[in-house]
C-alpha cells in the first residue's frame, strides 16, 4: 500500500486518496479508512514539514472526525491525533 513505502511524492498521493475517500457522510467508509495503521500514518503526516503530506492529512482526519460513529472518533482520538495536533497549535 502507497502509505507505508519512504517515498514522500507515493504517501502524498495515497494522503490525497485517503481525503477524497474520507470526504463522505457514509459512516462505513469512513469506518474502512479508519482502520488498522491508517490512522496512525495520518496522525504522523500532521507533523511533517512537508505540506504535500500534512495539508491531506489533516483533510481526510477532519472528515474521518465528522463520523456519527462513536468508535470511530475514538479510534481518532487515541491514535495520538490530540497530542500531534497540540504541538501544530
Amino acid at each position: 500500500m502507497g502509505l507505508f513505502v519512504t517515498n514522500e511524492e507515493v504517501v502524498s498521493d495515497s494522503l490525497w486518496v485517503l481525503s477524497y475517500i474520507s470526504d463522505t457522510d457514509n459512516d462505513d467508509w469512513l469506518e474502512r479508512v479508519a482502520q488498522g495503521d491508517v490512522l496512525h500514518v495520518l496522525c504522523q503526516a500532521l507533523l511533517s514539514d512537508n505540506m504535500s503530506l500534512y495539508v491531506p492529512a489533516v483533510k481526510a482526519l477532519g472528515s474521518i472526525l465528522t463520523s456519527n460513529d462513536p468508535m470511530v472518533i475514538d479510534r481518532c482520538l487515541w491514535s495520538s491525533f490530540l497530542e500531534n495536533l497540540a504541538i501544530l497549535l
